[in-house]
């Protein structure tokens, strides 16, 4: 993002875009594909849906659609992309519609084509197989005929077949270039045990029954048999819905980690991997609570709508409008969703009562940390004050809140340029950081304790991989891409692997003996 974003901003008046550009949140991006959809008659509810129209722009590539798009849609793609369009010339673009606008300049101007074709001789390509239609096609028409690409790529590692990642990639690459394939070995420094039983991996979830098992050392892949007493098991069966039920086993197996990462403290770097992001911000916060430094290697969507939320309140705001921001910034920078001191009452309720009555006030009976928030909203209608006092407010009353300091630490470094420079743009240096931490962490070398998602640990590894959930309901052993996505999880670890028995253990899971 941040290579095709330097050209884009650079050419923005060629392309049609104003001078003045930012990134549109995932939740802002939501709301505008809702309207468009009202103003065409549609009716939008799954998520998958949202996601495939929000990126539609990806579409005027080579025809291809997202096959997470359900068919019905399929017909509207055109208007969506117009009015899309539309909105980019307002100077708001997602980082889905960045490579659309790099794509289109350099098919529109052949003199910049060849100058970064010269520039950039030599393509080094990683985990290709998971490039989307739009990438491959920048990729082929930056090489041309003459320059040269040395290409990586895994078919076992094909899991974002959603943006048109496929087999079918691996082979076009082998027809058109001349590749020379080395095994998985030279590539990386496994611990040798675990090199030899990724290779096996392999061919054991290639057979469909699954009834080959692997035989490997207990220091190298290691299982905790029956995590969750059957006390709790028990309670557990009121529960109807299997998310609920899951997502409290998690948070019960969370609870047990701090007493095994502590004891087993020999490697730099630990990764915690789980399917659901809702397990992961659980994770995070429940370990932070046990006094564990937890880290993230991506913010995600979350550090986009905590940006995206500055930027939609670069203006004077009336105190109402202050009272919701500071409401909605605490919200982001605290992991607990309840308010500090209140027994149910969540930050998103007073949000929701700020909306509805414009003299809510933040603060309450109680002299807690509200009593500040409502303060801060009285002093001033500058949203950069605004900001710099709330995090310095936080940073104070540290050690009676639970901070995502993930977050914090991006709000940080916004309210440090600001103090440097007060007079800088808001909307640009929320827009450079969100690119300048993305390079960042995809070069610093892990070093510590991590929980993500197994999409967010692509293309990274670590010294001990942990799987907290590996039931038949996470990775389901009779769909190939779930297959895929465990061989993924697995291959993250440079040293050790322990995964815990679950009460729905699934075939995969029954893989090591």
């Amino acid at each position: 993002h941040a290579f095709f974003q330097k050209y884009v901003w650079a050419y923005r008046t060629f392309l049609g875009l104003p001078s003045s550009l930012a990134l549109v949140c995932p939740e802002e991006r939501e709301r505008q594909v809702t309207r468009i959809a009202n103003s065409l008659h549609i009716d939008i509810k799954k998520k998958q849906n949202f996601d495939g129209l929000s990126s539609c722009l990806d579409f005027t590539c080579d025809s291809f659609i997202s096959p997470q798009l359900d068919k019905k849609y399929h017909q509207h793609i055109r208007q969506f992309v117009a009015e899309i369009e539309n909105l980019n010339k307002s100077g708001y673009l997602a980082f889905s519609d960045i490579a659309h606008y790099f794509h289109k300049l350099f098919l529109k101007t052949p003199n910049l084509l060849y100058r970064l074709r010269t520039k950039y001789p030599v393509l080094i390509l990683d985990e290709y197989q998971d490039s989307s239609t739009l990438q491959d096609q920048i990729v082929r028409l930056i090489l041309g005929t003459e320059n040269k690409a040395i290409v990586m790529a895994d078919e076992w590692q094909i899991i974002h077949g959603w943006r048109g990642a496929s087999v079918d990639r691996i082979r076009d690459l082998k027809k058109d270039f001349l590749t020379v394939e080395k095994p998985l070995s030279e590539f990386r420094r496994y611990n040798k045990v675990l090199t030899s039983t990724f290779f096996q991996l392999r061919n054991v979830l290639k057979e469909v029954e699954l009834n080959q098992k692997l035989y490997v050392p207990p220091e190298v892949v290691s299982r905790v048999a029956d995590p969750v007493s059957k006390t709790f098991l028990k309670k557990m069966e009121k529960f109807k819905n299997p998310q609920e039920r899951e997502r409290r086993i998690n948070s019960y197996i969370a609870t047990t980690l701090p007493g095994m990462l502590t004891k087993n403290n020999k490697y730099d770097s630990a990764a915690i991997l789980l399917l659901v992001n809702q397990d992961v911000q659980d994770y995070k916060r429940i370990l932070r609570k046990k006094g564990l430094p937890i880290k993230e290697l991506s913010n995600g969507d979350k550090l986009h709508n905590v940006l995206g939320l500055l930027l939609e309140n670069i203006k004077d705001l009336d105190l109402q409008a202050r009272r919701l921001f500071i409401v909605n910034v605490m919200n982001f920078l605290l992991l607990e969703e309840k308010i500090p001191g209140m027994a149910s009452e969540k930050w998103t309720d007073l949000a929701k009562k700020i909306q509805q009555n414009p003299n809510k006030k933040i603060c309450g009976q109680k002299p807690d940390i509200r009593v500040d928030l409502e303060s801060i909203a009285n002093v001033t209608n500058s949203i950069s004050i605004i900001l710099i006092d709330l995090v310095e407010l936080v940073k104070e009353r540290h050690k009676e809140l639970l901070i995502d300091w993930d977050v914090y630490n991006v709000m940080d470094k916004i309210v440090r340029s600001l103090r440097r420079n007060p007079g800088l743009d808001l909307r640009e240096v929320c827009t450079n950081l969100v690119l300048q931490e993305q390079h960042i962490i995809s070069y610093k070398k892990p070093k510590g304790i991590y929980v993500m998602n197994v999409h967010q640990a692509k293309g990274r590894e670590f010294d001990w991989v942990i799987l907290p959930d590996v039931s038949e309901s996470a990775f389901k052993s009779t769909e190939p891409e779930k297959r895929r996505l465990f061989y993924v999880a697995l291959t993250r670890a440079k040293n050790k692997i322990t995964f815990f028995d679950r009460p729905d253990m699934g075939n995969l899971a029954k893989v090591f003996k």
